[in-house]
């Protein structure tokens, strides 16, 4: 069977079109100067279309509101402020953190909660105490495989661009050298 030419060019068009927006946007900080330097107005607009596609991800295409992704953003965000308040005073860290007890107790959860009849497999509930077991073993891969990949992404990093500055930067303060912004 023959594919049908014009269905080929269209699908062409799509994925043509599609790449031009995606390039136009990731481009953004370095066109966006040349006209007026709208960047902020320009930064806006991507959180909030990414607010809206993760809307659109919480929701689904049925519209339907799923209480179990709810809980686990809830639980990331929880795991967040915990971390943020009790033991690193860092944004990043906490996010991370809250990002993995959000996925722990997800997992957790999921064997917990397991039904034969929806997934295949038996969970704690329904008496199958090895899907726990599998569940924490499952944890303990992503968290060596996380660890490993973070790692390799850090030396590539560190090798291109350097993890820290200087000293001298650092003393003369991060703003100042490397955005030119002081306080007025």
């Amino acid at each position: 069977m023959t594919p049908d030419p014009q269905k080929q060019a269209a699908r062409w068009m799509h994925v043509a079109a599609l790449a031009t927006i995606w390039a136009a946007l990731i481009a953004a900080p370095f066109w966006m100067p040349l006209f007026g330097g709208y960047t902020a107005l320009g930064s806006r607009v991507l959180v909030l279309g990414l607010a809206a596609m993760s809307l659109n991800f919480l929701l689904g295409f049925t519209g339907v509101l799923s209480f179990g992704h709810a809980a686990w953003f809830g639980l990331g965000a929880y795991g967040a402020g915990f971390v943020l308040k009790w033991a690193v005073l860092s944004s990043p860290v906490a996010v991370i953190a809250g990002t993995l007890f959000g996925g722990i107790v997800g997992a957790l959860l999921t064997g917990v909660f397991a039904i034969n009849e929806y997934g295949g497999t038996a969970g704690l509930i329904e008496g199958n105490a090895a899907q726990m077991i599998n569940q924490v073993k499952g944890i303990a891969v992503v968290i060596v495989y996380d660890a490993i990949v973070s790692l390799i992404l850090l030396k590539i990093i560190d090798a291109i661009i350097g993890l820290r500055v200087s000293d001298e930067v650092e003393r003369e303060g991060l703003d100042l050298a490397l955005h030119g912004e002081t306080v007025q």
